[in-house]
């Protein structure tokens, strides 16, 4: 049989041993390891599209890569030709538009046309039988060996109508010039006021 000294030796071990959890970590547990060693490196290579081809492959894809890469520059080139081509006839010099709108302005800023149809006065192409407006009538022809164009279209101010004839013919630097441009005035009274006339 034990005695009461053994007891209190067995206790005392017990109680030496125990580690209550509201003074901090076991005396055991391991720090936690630095969050810099604990991720994993990835090393992320490149890798060459034609290590593993043979040389006569190497020369089969290159020439398709050269293939593409002249298609995409001959589709630059027309994309850029119509762009081009796009913007010469709507604001060129001498495109369709840009002799439709300078005329326009000829006829709207001369004083006799003022008084005669009355302003503000607007330009406008052909109509159709439900009233629509249409673009300009015009024609190009040679004659004589140099380019020339016609043209017809409309103007109205608040009080009368009229139509606007012209032709124009390149003279010897390229450029268009006036051949005739007069207004016929389609209401009374009847009369054509002429505003150029180098025939």
């Amino acid at each position: 049989m034990k005695s009461s000294e053994d007891k209190g030796n067995h206790s005392d071990g017990i109680q030496l041993g125990y580690t209550s959890s509201k003074d901090g970590p076991a005396q055991n547990q391991k720090p936690p390891e630095d969050a810099s060693k604990t991720g994993t490196q990835i090393d992320i290579k490149r890798k060459n599209p034609y290590a593993d081809m043979t040389t006569g492959r190497k020369v089969k894809e290159a020439g398709k890569d050269f293939t593409y890469l002249g298609i995409s520059v001959a589709a630059i080139g027309v994309l850029g030709y119509m762009l081009y081509y796009i913007g010469f006839e709507l604001f060129g010099g001498d495109s369709v538009n840009s002799i439709y709108t300078k005329a326009t302005k000829r006829c709207s800023n001369d004083p006799e046309v003022q008084v005669a149809l009355g302003q503000p006065i607007r330009a406008f192409g052909e109509e159709t039988r439900r009233g629509r407006r249409r673009h300009v009538s015009h024609l190009v022809f040679h004659q004589d060996g140099k380019e020339h164009m016609r043209m017809t279209f409309h103007i109205q101010g608040s009080d009368k109508r009229a139509d606007v004839n012209l032709e124009m013919v390149k003279d010897d630097s390229g450029h268009y010039v006036y051949r005739y441009l007069f207004l016929q005035m389609k209401e009374f009274p009847y009369r054509t006021i002429i505003l150029e006339d180098n025939r």
